[in-house]
């Protein structure tokens, strides 16, 4: 006999299936596509806004609009136990990482930037392993080989000659540091059950704590440019956002190893986007660096699947 019932569950569970995989695609393309331009963008907003304040706006913009989205979805805002964990994450990644990055950015160049933010996952990987959370040995072998990849396909942007240049990678290094924290925390800790919240807490409070800071510094915004509105746009409503957003949202569905990914694929994608819609055209160490990186995020994707999850 036909079973009406069990194949509208089936289709049903099937269809679910079908828009958690497209959710989690689009997350993916959003962090590991997206904000491979974060960088260009933030040094286009410098012109006007002093760098800790610039973190401040774009974090607080966004943040409304999350809150606002969610408001709307009918998602009521998590119980106070719940905003601990998210809040200093916000703080680790915003206040103080955007913040170093965006002072890096001003004494060292945006490739030199994303390069060496792929430091990043191997941070967290490691901050994880001290908590408790050792990944496997595929899983450091991925990340091996995805800095060796990026550091091919910038090795003569990784050249520390120049003091200031020099003091804008340490800047930056420090900010990989402070953002893989926030990672282990944001898999580790007690976040939200809704990545929504969860991407709004951090945006909300990071963004405040950015302004305060950048405000008892003596940083004011003097003069904001219409050349510098789109970028500042761009960076509060996909960057922030969107971007914050499809991050949690992959770290609760993928895991941290999946998430932070974007590191490797941030610095190729830069160049496959200035081959496409600026004309450039890369070397052969570039498209060797590009297949690299590459076979690094498969070996992590691949190490990723047998992750057993701690719950929080």
């Amino acid at each position: 006999m036909n079973d009406p019932l069990g194949a509208s569950a089936c289709a049903s569970a099937n269809a679910m299936a079908r828009q958690a995989r497209i959710r989690l695609w689009a997350a993916a393309f959003v962090v590991y596509v997206l904000w491979a331009t974060s960088y260009a963008a933030v040094q286009q907003c410098l012109a006007a806004f002093p760098p800790v304040l610039l973190g401040a706006v774009r974090s607080l913009v966004a943040a409304a609009v999350l809150c606002a989205l969610a408001r709307r979805l009918g998602k009521p805002p998590p119980r106070a136990a719940l905003w601990r964990d998210a809040s200093l994450a916000g703080l680790l990644s915003i206040t103080v990482g955007s913040s170093l990055l965006s002072f890096g950015l001003r004494d060292t160049t945006s490739g030199t930037a994303a390069a060496l933010f792929a430091c990043m996952p191997v941070c967290a990987s490691v901050i994880l392993a001290v908590a408790g959370q050792r990944p496997p040995r595929r899983q450091w072998l991925g990340g091996a080989i995805g800095i060796a990849g990026v550091a091919m396909l910038h090795v003569d942007a990784l050249d520390l000659g120049a003091p200031t240049q020099l003091k804008g990678n340490a800047l930056v290094l420090a900010s990989t540091f402070f953002t893989a924290a926030s990672v282990a925390l944001v898999a580790r800790g007690r976040m939200p059950d809704s990545a929504l919240w969860t991407a709004a807490i951090q945006l909300l409070v990071g963004g405040a704590g950015a302004a305060v800071i950048g405000l008892c510094a003596g940083e004011r915004v003097h003069e904001v440019t219409p050349a510098s509105m789109p970028s500042l746009l761009y960076l509060s409503l996909v960057i922030s956002a969107g971007g914050y957003l499809a991050y949690s949202h992959l770290i609760h569905h993928a895991g941290a190893a999946v998430a932070t990914g974007f590191a490797y694929v941030n610095p190729p994608v830069a160049v496959a986007i200035g081959m496409l819609f600026l004309g450039e055209r890369p070397t052969a160490m570039a498209l060797c660096a590009m297949a690299v990186v590459i076979a690094g995020i498969a070996v992590t994707l691949r190490a990723a699947k047998h992750v057993k999850r701690v719950p929080s």
